[in-house]
């Protein structure tokens, strides 16, 4: 089984590695893994052996071209996957390790059949977050993305291979960590001391009533069970 992945071309490989996250794709070719190293994030592809072991596979990556004369290259910061073969990424422009960084914009990558990753995004329509980028969810559906950006979440059509699209603006207040969907076109989103709830389809995106809820000993951890 193949596990997908890209490698920034800014990653420092040689720092310590101080954070890693997985994601699975539902293709069946494989899964992601992305590590943080020192003020640089990179996306490692792996192949899975019989016996569940993971190696490190040699990948290829095409990524979307950043604007002319400005920026030399993206570099990742989080990750998401929908059901298929396809994945939601938040990149800032850089021109370096540790150097400036553009604002955040969502590209959309398809894993082809040996791993290598492929973006035909350009800068020009990507969409660009209101802030940062804390947390990044995919719906069950894979037509709708969270982030957790800004002082809230905002939600993005999700379009498979071709550009992801913009939805909503912030919604809530405060800063989120936590995204999760149920199965029920709900979706949670944590930080501090609120738990938010939105209810959101494909033609609206509503804040459930009593929402936010307060949890006075603050948010440390989300886990939703759909039912």
């Amino acid at each position: 089984m193949r596990l997908a992945d890209k490698v920034s071309k800014y990653s420092l490989q040689h720092s310590p590695i101080f954070e890693a996250t997985g994601h699975h794709l539902h293709s069946g070719l494989g899964h992601l893994q992305q590590i943080a190293e020192s003020c640089e994030l990179k996306i490692n592809g792996f192949t899975r052996e019989s016996s569940g072991t993971l190696e490190l596979s040699s990948i290829s990556e095409t990524d979307p071209p950043t604007q002319p004369n400005v920026w030399a290259g993206y570099v990742p910061a989080l990750m998401t996957t929908d059901p298929t073969n396809h994945l939601a990424v938040a990149l800032h422009p850089t021109n370096g390790p540790c150097g400036p960084t553009g604002p955040f914009q969502l590209a959309s990558f398809t894993e082809e059949s040996q791993g290598d990753i492929k973006s035909t995004n350009t800068w020009q329509n990507m969409p660009a977050l209101a802030g940062g980028v804390n947390a990044m969810r995919m719906s069950p559906a894979g037509n709708l993305l969270a982030v957790a950006t800004g002082t809230g979440v905002q939600i993005f059509h999700f379009n498979g291979a071709n550009p992801i699209t913009k939805y909503t603006g912030v919604l809530g207040t405060g800063g989120i960590s936590y995204l999760y969907w149920d199965n029920s076109n709900h979706l949670f989103a944590a930080g501090g001391t609120e738990l938010h709830v939105f209810t959101v389809t494909t033609s609206s995106a509503v804040e459930a009533p009593g929402s936010p809820y307060t949890i006075p000993s603050g948010v440390s951890a989300l886990v939703v069970r759909p039912l």
